[in-house]
């Protein structure tokens, strides 16, 4: 989802007063990930976009977004994509 589209959906849905707990992740966070992580393939920002849009569409909501769930994803584009 696009922030555009965040900000759109959180106006028509919510009250502006109203207390919430969103974390947000971007597609900075997929590459400042990769830094840390014993390897020696570098991800493209449209890769990392790529990684983020996936997550968000396909991440368990009993699970959660995490540093682990993320690094999944991760590892499930790099062997699709063949990197």
């Amino acid at each position: 989802m696009k922030v555009k589209d965040l900000i759109e959906r959180l106006q028509k849905e919510f009250d502006p007063d109203q207390e919430v707990c969103a974390p947000i992740w971007v597609g900075d966070d997929v590459i400042f990930h990769m830094k840390y992580v014993e390897n020696e393939i570098v991800l493209t920002s449209e890769d990392a976009e790529n990684i983020i849009g996936a997550m968000d569409y396909g991440h368990d909501a009993t699970v959660g977004v995490n540093w682990d769930v993320l690094q999944c994803y991760i590892d499930s584009y790099i062997s699709e994509n063949g990197l």
